[in-house]
């Protein structure tokens, strides 16, 4: 019996407006084992994964949480009714980094609104909901988190290229010690950021062990201008922060129509 995402195929639209460009291109380092692309927004591209039934994932080379992969939909049918309550990918996959009100806002702005309510935009959902039989899902914001909350991250497996780049840095270095890498659950102190304070607690996060691991280790974020000043207690000058943030507005430029992740975000995910 053919299912929906076959139909969808049949189609043969131009979905490029709604950011999932049918495409065929080289997978990128963070693309997982098993993925079968559904399409693409620049370097954002969308999956289906071997071993993780019909879930849609979002890949991030640059991502904006924890991880470069993260469910979207429980099958291509409510990733449909996503598109169509939302209108575009570029909403969709930001869900992830955002709390009610960013999200409201980001809904809300005239650019956006502006866009998806253009013809090609309008037309290309149009042709979805009539020829696929599919409605817009309530509460999308909703869906997406309650998805993510629960999702087993760790279970995701990478190419050697994606666990090579710390092993090969350390090379060309001039070293040539073992390198491990986990994706795990691990203790953090109290970390304060100049005028942001991050609990203690037990938090997601990748873990890279080189040589044997046992040295004088403090933990760091993978920016330079955010590695701590005083070890103690995990202090860092306001000039450095205020670098990363700007750091961070930059990337966020690079994601399409998205004119840069608000300021405000930026500072309230210092992580």
């Amino acid at each position: 019996m053919e299912n929906i995402f076959d139909k969808f195929k049949k189609l043969n639209l131009d979905t490029s407006p709604i950011g999932l460009s049918i495409e065929l291109r080289e997978p990128f380092f963070c693309t997982p084992i098993g993925a079968q692309i559904i399409g693409w927004d620049n370097g954002i591209h969308y999956c289906f994964i071997k071993g993780f039934k019909e879930i849609v994932f979002c890949v991030n080379p640059e991502t904006c949480c924890n991880y470069y992969v993260y469910p979207l939909a429980k099958d291509f049918t409510d990733f449909l009714r996503l598109l169509l309550s939302l209108k575009t990918t570029n909403a969709i996959q930001q869900v992830v980094w955002m709390d009610k009100d960013a999200f409201e806002n980001f809904m809300n702005d005239p650019d956006e609104v502006r866009y998806t309510s253009s013809e090609p935009v309008q037309s290309i959902l149009q042709n979805i909901s009539s020829n696929l039989e599919v409605e817009p899902i309530e509460n999308p914001f909703d869906y997406i988190k309650k998805l993510q909350k629960d999702f087993p991250y760790k279970e995701i497996k990478f190419t050697d290229e994606f666990y090579n780049i710390a092993k090969q840095t350390v090379i060309d270095n001039g070293y040539s010690y073992d390198v491990k890498i986990n994706i795990g659950n691990f203790d953090f102190p109290t970390k304060q950021y100049g005028d942001i304070s991050l609990p203690a607690g037990s938090y997601d996060a990748l873990r890279i062990e080189i040589g044997k691991a046992n040295g004088q280790n403090w933990w760091c974020v993978m920016f330079p201008s955010l590695c701590f000043i005083d070890v103690s207690s995990g202090i860092v000058d306001d000039e450095a922060k205020e670098k990363y943030i700007q750091n961070e507005i930059i990337s966020w430029k690079r994601i399409k129509r998205n004119e840069g992740r608000p300021e405000q975000n930026a500072k309230k995910n210092l992580y």
